[in-house]
């Protein structure tokens, strides 16, 4: 679980990232230029865009039109959005701070 909060903090830092980037750029061109997280991802690696969207496919109708959603989101949101859920999942620690050994 650990690892998994670690990867969130990192995917918050990158979020807020590209909102700054976006933020500059309103500064420096006076309108404000939303990137799409599929946008991104196809910027970054098309081929891998591409795989998931037929995994998802394949998958659900639910699930390819759940993703197509979340590609249209800003890269920001959608990042930070992921980044939060990682940050918040669950560890072994009850609210004491005692670790869990066996479950109740």
């Amino acid at each position: 679980m650990r690892l998994l909060r670690l990867i969130g903090w990192l995917l918050i830092l990158v979020a807020l990232f590209l909102l700054s980037r976006e933020a500059f750029a309103w500064l420096d061109d006076g309108a404000w230029t939303i990137e799409r997280a599929g946008e991104l991802w196809t910027d970054l690696h098309p081929e891998s865009l591409a795989a998931v969207e037929n995994s998802a496919s394949d998958l659900a109708p639910w699930a390819r039109s759940g993703f197509d959603t979340l590609m249209g989101w800003p890269a920001w949101a959608a990042i930070g959005g992921i980044g939060l859920l990682f940050r918040l999942a669950r560890s072994g620690r009850r609210s004491n701070g005692r670790k869990r050994y066996f479950k109740s």
